[in-house]
């Protein structure tokens, strides 16, 4: 949708990059086990999807051209990945780093 309208108005680069991160912690697990084809490729599909995404909204003209940034200003640093990261310790069932991750 973003390439053909050429206008990222709308989305919101700021939940993309929440989603980014949050695959990226979740599917960790894609550099030591393997499950399946499928579930490697949709894991793989879903992170560079949203990288995808936020490299557009951020850097492609004409579509970054059309994000307002200044609408966009949700501090997900100060608001969510603070209490997350706490959270997840607190209730990870093994203290690894990838299970904290996973939590998190």
């Amino acid at each position: 949708k973003l390439q053909k309208s050429k206008s990222c108005v709308g989305v919101s680069c700021r939940m993309q990059e929440m989603y980014a991160i949050v695959f990226c912690c979740r599917y960790l697990d894609l550099l030591w086990s393997f499950v399946s084809v499928y579930n490697t490729v949709m894991k793989v599909i879903f992170i560079t999807a949203s990288v995808y995404l936020i490299y557009m909204i951020r850097y492609k003209t004409p579509i970054c051209q059309t994000y307002e940034r200044s609408n966009d200003d949700f501090k997900y640093e100060l608001y969510l990945l603070g209490p997350c990261a706490l959270l997840g310790l607190i209730f990870t069932e093994e203290y690894s780093i990838p299970d904290c991750l996973w939590s998190m």
